[in-house]
């Protein structure tokens, strides 16, 4: 703490090895220079110490230590106080007198601290806005136009109001390190009488970001054993929140969200480009999240028809259908491009109500994966096109969303089952033939092998 006669009080408290500003506000603080003056009065040396009683001890008139020109207070980690009054500059000399509170004796300490301990509001108050790890981050509240939550769960982001589903790691992470790093370009007014002038009253835009920050608890007692104890760990949860206004220029009004901090400043507009994210811009657009490489069950249902293929020994099978040598062989290619057409299947728009116009109450086709190692199956209903012809709905029906794709995406979805029939007539292994027979009309051609030689048997030998 730092008191003078001549300016305002300040305050500092250490935070995650930080210094942040007590007073006269509550915010950030330019750490090198509050650490540097703590330090000044922590290792301040004397040159020599005038006890009481001692004659050449200088009186009140020159120390000015009755009514010190400042005083700065300690407080260690252990809570105890230490004072240190700071008295007039040593005539001619850089050297000034101070005295510990409780201790009669006068110092001169090597040092001018009415010169060095002379700083302003503006000196110590930090620019930076926030300062968070942006990995500690898990919620995310953005209000505005159309207000929308995020949360982090096992490590992924999804939206979770007004409705659920996948959330785009890219853009989320985007708006999450924007908010975690903003840098204040001017301090508009401390303690404004009315917000409205700077379009705060109603902001158009508030965001609030909540961190989870695990700690190690400080050991109190001794292992008991020789062994190493195992670490314990305390979660701090944080939540920072930001307001934004009107702009000027390039510069757009702000300020922290909350009473204990009035002051408005201003940032560089084009952090609202990275802050002001839709809802339509921070979903994931891939329609289905699930590695379809890992399919090994399809069932497809298009044009009053139905057919159900399984994987069997890496190759694709169609069920209930007998081939020669027992199942029946798909083709490969038709069940390749289904999967590809699946897995690049994205979204153009999202839908947050049903309609009988999206036609998916009498779907074009529906598609179910069952997916190695995932209990869920993922199932598709692909409905009518969009009154432009160029997309079409397609229901997610295990997150139950409703997405516009591209029309040509949806025809790739909507198979018919014979497509998937293989096209191969026959198999066999030619080295073993013996013989041929071509039947034209009422004439038939014949060879057969004969000692590893091919002959005529038919019309003639």
């Amino acid at each position: 703490e730092l008191s003078s006669t001549d300016g305002p009080a300040f305050a500092f408290t250490m935070t995650d090895r930080k210094w942040r500003m007590t007073s006269p506000m509550v915010s950030a603080s330019e750490h090198p220079k509050v650490d540097g003056d703590a330090r000044k009065v922590r290792e301040s040396k004397y040159t020599k110490a005038f006890r009481k009683g001692e004659a050449d001890r200088p009186g009140p008139e020159t120390t000015q230590l009755e009514k010190p020109l400042r005083t700065a207070k300690l407080i260690d980690q252990a809570g105890k106080t230490h004072v240190v009054k700071i008295g007039a500059a040593q005539p001619l000399s850089r050297k000034t007198y101070v005295q510990k509170e409780g201790d009669e004796t006068i110092y001169l300490v090597d040092a001018d601290l009415n010169t060095d301990l002379r700083r302003s509001l503006a000196d110590y108050r930090g620019k930076r806005v926030t300062e968070f790890n942006q990995n500690d981050a898990v919620r995310v509240e953005v209000t505005g136009d159309r207000p929308y939550t995020l949360v982090k769960t096992d490590g992924k982001w999804m939206v979770d109001s007004p409705v659920k589903g996948r959330a785009d790691a890219a853009k989320v992470g985007t708006l999450v390190r924007a908010a975690s790093n903003l840098t204040v370009s001017d301090f508009v007014e401390d303690a404004p009488k009315s917000l409205r002038p700077y379009g705060l009253e109603t902001p158009r835009l508030r965001i609030a970001v909540t961190t989870e920050t695990k700690k190690p608890k400080p050991q109190t007692q001794p292992a008991p054993t020789t062994e190493p104890a195992v670490p314990e760990f305390e979660t701090e949860i944080k939540t920072h929140r930001l307001a934004f206004g009107g702009t000027a220029g390039d510069k757009v009004f702000a300020k922290l969200d909350a009473a204990s901090s009035p002051a408005v400043f201003q940032l560089a507009s084009s952090v609202l480009e990275q802050l002001g994210l839709s809802l339509e811009d921070v979903r994931d657009r891939q329609i289905v999240a699930a590695d379809t490489k890992r399919a090994r069950k399809i069932t497809i249902a298009a044009g009053g028809e139905g057919v159900e293929l399984f994987q069997a020994g890496g190759a694709w099978q169609i069920t209930g259908v007998e081939g020669p040598g027992g199942a029946l062989d798909a083709e490969f290619a038709a069940v390749d491009d289904l999967l590809k057409a699946v897995r690049e299947l994205k979204a153009t728009g999202f839908e947050t109500t049903d309609s009988p116009a999206f036609g998916l109450s009498a779907p074009r086709a529906t598609i179910q994966l069952t997916i190695e190692g995932q209990i869920e199956p993922v199932k598709l209903v692909v409905g009518s096109l969009t009154p432009s012809k160029t997309g079409a709905y397609i229901r997610n029906q295990g997150e139950g969303f409703i997405a516009v794709v591209k029309a040509e995406s949806a025809e790739a979805l909507a198979v018919r089952p014979m497509a998937f029939r293989n096209r191969e007539i026959l198999r066999f292994d030619r080295g073993q033939a013996t013989r041929i027979e071509v039947a034209r009309g009422a004439s038939t051609c014949a060879v057969a092998q004969e000692a590893g030689e091919w002959k005529f048997v038919a019309p003639v030998a």
